[in-house]
This record gives C-alpha cells, sequence and structure tokens, in this order.
C-alpha cells in the first residue's frame, strides 16, 4: 500500500500553520524533517500528526525551540491534565541531548568544515538550557576537543579558526538576548599582541553576557594602545585578558595597560601564564584569575547573576 505523502500547502491547510512557520520549524529546529521530490517537501501522517502536536503545545505557551525535540509522548504530556510544567521541560531537552553524541556530532561537523550544520546545532541548544549551563556542559568541552584534535594535528588552523567564528556568532546571540538596558558592570575582553588563541575569553564573554554584565568582545592579538582606547571610550569596569604565553611583548603589553587604567578599572589576566607574567608586577588593580570558577566569583562580585 502506497503511504501518502503530502505537499507543504496541503500541510499548511491541515495543520493551520503557515508556509513561513512550516519553513522555519524545519530549518532552525528541524520540528520534521519533510522528504524531498521534484515538487518540493513531502509530509508524511506522522509529520503531519507531530506537527498538530507542536502547534498545540506551542499554543499553551511553550516555545518552540523548547520543545521541537522532544519525542511524540512527551509532547503528549503537555496536552494532558496534570502534564508538563514549564520548568520540566529544559531538563527533558538536557537529557534527549545529553542521550546523543552532541559534542561528537558538532565536532564531526567542524572536521567536514560543516559551518552551518555546528552552528545550527549550537544556536539551538543555547535557546534551550541556561547560559552557564551551556558554557560549562557544552562550550568549555568543546573547546577542549577541538583544542586536542588541533595539538593532535587531526584538526588545521583553518578549523580552530572555524570553531572560534561559530563561537563569536554564539557570544552574539547570547549577548542579545541576555543584555539588560542600563545593566551595570562592563567588561572588555582581548588578548594582547601574538595571542592569537581567543577560546578563554569568549567563553568568559558568554559567562559575564549570561549573567546579566554589559561586554565589549574585542577579540584577539590587539596592540595594547587599541585595548586601552578601547576600555576608556567604552567606560569599561574591567579589562580581560587571555594569556597564553609569557614572552617579554605580553608582559610589556599588560604592564602598558596596567599603567593606563583609570578611576576604579580593573586588569583581570586569565590563561595558563596569566600568574606568571603577573609574578613581580605589583597593583591592587591587577587579579590573576586562577579558573572559570574564580572568573564567576569576580563576576558575582560586579552584579552578576549566575
Amino acid at each position: 500500500m502506497t503511504k501518502l505523502r503530502y505537499p507543504i500547502r496541503a500541510v499548511a491547510k491541515l495543520t493551520g500553520l503557515s508556509l513561513d512557520t512550516l519553513r522555519a520549524w524545519e530549518r532552525r529546529y528541524q520540528a520534521v524533517m519533510p522528504e524531498r521530490g521534484r515538487r518540493g517537501r513531502l509530509y508524511t501522517e506522522h509529520d503531519l500528526e507531530r506537527l498538530q502536536l507542536l502547534r498545540e503545545v506551542v499554543n499553551q505557551g511553550h516555545a518552540i525551540g523548547q520543545v521541537a525535540r522532544l519525542g511524540d509522548k512527551d509532547l503528549r504530556q503537555f496536552l494532558e491534565p496534570g502534564g508538563y510544567a514549564a520548568e520540566e521541560v529544559a531538563s527533558r531537552v538536557q537529557a534527549s541531548i545529553g542521550s546523543s553524541d552532541f559534542l561528537g556530532s558538532v565536532v564531526g561537523a567542524i572536521e567536514h568544515f560543516d559551518y552551518a550544520g555546528a552552528d545550527l546545532e549550537l544556536s539551538r541548544l543555547a535557546t534551550l538550557v541556561r547560559p552557564r549551563q551551556l558554557i560549562h556542559e557544552v562550550v568549555l568541552p568543546l573547546m577542549r576537543l577541538v583544542g586536542k584534535q588541533f595539538c593532535s594535528g587531526r584538526f588545521n588552523i583553518a578549523q580552530e579558526h572555524m570553531t572560534s567564528a561559530i563561537m563569536r556568532n554564539l557570544l552574539g546571540a547570547l549577548v542579545r538576548t541576555y543584555t539588560i538596558r542600563g545593566a551595570t558592570g562592563r567588561l572588555l575582553f582581548a588578548t594582547p599582541p601574538g595571542e592569537l588563541h581567543e577560546f578563554g575569553i569568549l567563553a568568559g564573554a558568554m559567562l559575564a553576557a549570561g549573567g546579566g554584565l554589559g561586554i565589549v568582545y574585542l577579540g584577539p592579538n590587539l596592540p595594547a594602545e587599541d585595548i586601552i582606547s578601547a576600555a576608556k571610550r567604552s567606560s569599561s569596569q574591567v579589562v580581560v585578558l587571555g594569556i597564553l604565553a609569557a614572552n617579554e611583548q605580553v608582559r610589556s603589553s599588560v604592564k602598558q595597560v596596567l599603567r593606563a587604567l583609570q578611576g576604579r578599572m580593573e586588569l583581570w589576566l586569565a590563561g595558563s601564564h596569566a600568574a606568571e607574567v603577573a609574578r613581580g608586577v605589583r597593583s591592587r588593580r591587577l587579579m590573576v584569575v586562577s579558573d572559570f570558577g574564580a572568573f564567576e566569583a569576580h563576576l558575582q562580585r560586579l552584579g552578576a547573576k549566575l
């Protein structure tokens, strides 16, 4: 018996969803993945039933980004008396992500230079979990994995740069989502000249943005003069520098930035060689941030809600 296949216009009529909504739910959230024929998308009976379920759940006030990855059984629970409360959604979504090799799929996408695939997976996840959880359970492990692949020679510099670009895009999404107008606390993130790796400051900027603090993200390998100028013009409270080397160029840049701080501005050094660079430099404005736990404690001092 031939299985029925519905074109998108028929599905729109049967579900009450617009053509734009159907396309968006597929493209952004992969709520359903219709077949592609010569005349366009073709939906199965199951696709039709699932879209109707999703429409009803969304009409109850749940965001499509939170429920799109749930199974049909879980979706039906929302429609029953005493079904899932809204706060249960994130934990169930997280469990479904954790049960699959999520990081492996992202690393695989990076390995094959599938920017869109990796970016979609991470961006979608960012709508489902809190920023702190995203950083500690996804972003940091992913950065470590990519770093190991790079050190072992399996990834080249282009793949590392592509990962940085994806993370910058993710940071931009977090900033747009969590920035509070008139937020207290503003942090500027950069690395000094010669420091090309930005994973650490990217993760730090995401934590700060997710905590409701204002951020200015400049990226890697900046002259001290540019860092100083940007800090002054943005009225930043803190300059955060990622330090992965302890050469004279880095030491000189750190001292130059420290000398130029105004008012109550602070300089935080973070990274594997931060303590070494700070050795012998005496200033109450200079903080060595040993790890992300210490970084979060400093963020909370500025008023971050983590």
